[in-house]
């Protein structure tokens, strides 16, 4: 499935149509290293963390090869870096301003593709990725776009795929075991969320 591709090129006089890649050759360069530090850095990172075992498998077949890779694709536009779905990742123009921004996004959407939601995704890549690419939610971040598909735990607490977060202490843990995420308690503290919606930057 690897890189999604159009062609250039065809008409006179420019000569024959050729196939290159949406993604510019310095990009492809970028991504294919994300995809070793995914595989030197977050898996390990996910699957040490207690409770995780089904996603740290999913990230496991998260390759070059199993899925289709788009650059500026459909859902790119404001601040947003990437998209996902359970077969894509599709890397907006902001994603590449470094190569740890870009191995942070693909973290993000690799989580994202395995079933995850913002707030799993984000959460996730502050703990796995701390230091390297990843950076702590803003209020609108905090208060829109994580809480997308979020349901409610009662008590100011949204439950993801795989994580529970309690707005009122900025806490993050894995739902099943309890095991504490390192988040930025401030980052993460927010008042009662009432509705949701939102889509990651």
């Amino acid at each position: 499935m690897p890189f999604m591709t159009h062609t250039e090129g065809g008409t006179w006089p420019s000569g024959p149509a050729t196939t290159v890649t949406n993604c510019a050759t310095g990009e492809v360069t970028q991504i294919r290293t994300a995809f070793a530090f995914l595989v030197s850095t977050g898996r390990p990172s996910v699957a040490g963390i207690a409770g995780l075992g089904p996603l740290a498998a999913c990230l496991a077949g998260k390759t070059e090869a199993s899925l289709s890779i788009d650059c500026r694709g459909p859902g790119c536009g404001g601040t947003t870096m990437v998209t996902a779905t359970a077969g894509g990742i599709n890397f907006c123009g902001g994603a590449f301003t470094s190569q740890a921004q870009v191995d942070a996004a693909l973290f993000h959407a690799c989580v994202l593709s395995c079933g995850g939601l913002e707030i799993d995704a984000w959460a996730l890549e502050n703990h796995c990725y701390a230091g390297h690419g990843t950076r702590t939610p803003d209020a609108n971040e905090r208060d829109k776009v994580l809480i997308t598909g979020a349901t409610s735990g009662g008590s100011n607490i949204l439950v993801g795929a795989f994580v529970t977060w309690d707005r009122t202490a900025g806490t993050v843990r894995v739902t099943t075991s309890g095991a504490a995420l390192n988040v930025d308690p401030n980052a993460y503290k927010g008042p009662l969320q009432l509705t949701v919606g939102g889509s990651w930057p």
